[in-house]
């Protein structure tokens, strides 16, 4: 589904514009650059690093 900016620009009031294209970026925000996305990398990297410091060290 594609939106077209266009017409929907000319239906918002003066200086809604830039909000909507704010809404517009965090909506096509997704992937590894999301919060979600870097909570998780985040978590996994945590767990890595016990997970290395149980085998060296020992448990």
């Amino acid at each position: 589904m594609t939106i077209d900016t266009r017409d929907t620009q000319r239906s918002l009031p003066p200086g809604a514009a830039s909000t909507w294209h704010a809404e517009q970026a965090v909506m096509t925000w997704h992937g590894w650059g999301s919060p979600v996305g870097i909570g998780l990398l985040l978590i996994a990297i945590g767990i890595t690093a016990v997970l290395i410091r149980h085998a060296v060290l020992g448990g």
